[in-house]
């Protein structure tokens, strides 16, 4: 039977969705360690290598993939245009936020803020996109709501980098949603739209001699930098398949592999304060995890 079909269909989605949403959250979950190795390279230079390596990778994914006329055509559709210029900028902040948490010893508040990224999806995509949510899934983000706010009790002041990276991951990922652009080339043009800006400031860099790449650092870090380019488009690219099968609740709550990873990170390998306070928030959100995939609606 056709709606047979149809709901086998939307199954498979489902799963596949939920499959490259976790590997994209695992990504992001080993970010720390990796930019850690680079704490030496400014945020924002670290920031512009990203953006200019990623466009190296993507030039040759392109035509792999088979998207290159996808991706120029984009670049003629003012609409879609106009979000992935929305995402790119979100994404940029994102970015030099997080970079900027690993490097000055504030694992802990970057998993904080990927704490908070679930709820500011359910809240994006309750208010914007009208999805709704079962019982079980209501009172699974209530008790994931339980546990951010004792974290939030015990971060202080500088909840203010973990709801900056909350907010500008949360608003990116709607903005993926809602645009029409397959994975590859959509995160190709949001690269090449920041690549002027990244160019630009590593430009001003080098005539100042304060670039890092190409300078005196050992070969290891300079191969670290250029790997940026792969660490930076695979989860993207992930997500942003993840994106368009899943609802933004689902997508959410998912990522909580990857601020647990970072939590676990920051507190056992290096070494940042760890309260009663965040170890019931940690508590209270795989508890909403559990709930909230056990739900058979999240299954699609």
């Amino acid at each position: 039977m056709p709606d047979a079909r149809a709901l086998e269909l939307k199954r498979r989605n489902s799963q596949v969705g939920l499959a490259l949403g976790l590997g994209a959250a695992f990504c992001w979950g080993c970010f720390p360690s990796y930019f850690r190795l680079l704490s030496a390279v400014s945020p924002y230079e670290l920031v512009a290598q990203r953006i200019g390596w990623s466009v190296v990778l993507l030039a040759v994914l392109l035509p792999l993939t088979g998207k290159t006329r996808e991706f120029v055509s984009i670049w003629r559709t003012p609409r879609t245009l106009a979000l992935l210029a929305l995402s790119a900028a979100l994404i940029a902040v994102n970015w030099l936020v997080f970079v900027i948490c690993v490097t000055t010893g504030h694992v802990v508040e970057s998993s904080l803020g990927y704490f908070i990224l679930p709820l500011v999806n359910v809240l994006l995509g309750r208010m914007i996109l009208k999805e709704k949510l079962s019982r079980r899934q209501a009172i699974a983000c209530a008790i994931a709501g339980f546990g951010v706010l004792l974290f939030m009790i015990a971060a202080g002041r500088d909840i203010l980098l973990s709801l900056l990276l909350a907010g500008s991951f949360g608003s990116y990922g709607l903005c993926r949603k809602i645009v029409r652009a397959d994975a590859v080339p959509g995160v190709a043009v949001e690269n090449a739209l920041l690549l002027p800006a990244a160019a630009a400031y590593m430009w001003w860099c080098a005539t100042h001699g304060t670039l890092h790449f190409g300078g005196a650092l050992p070969g290891l870090t300079e191969a670290l930098i250029v790997g940026t380019g792969v660490v930076t488009v695979l989860p993207l690219v992930l997500y942003s398949a993840a994106a368009r099968r899943l609802p933004m609740a689902t997508l959410g709550i998912i990522f909580y592999v990857n601020p647990t990873m970072q939590f676990i990170m920051g507190v056992l390998v290096y070494g940042e304060p760890m309260s009663r306070l965040r170890f019931a928030g940690c508590i209270a959100i795989w508890l909403a995890l559990a709930i909230y995939t056990s739900d058979r609606k999240t299954a699609g």
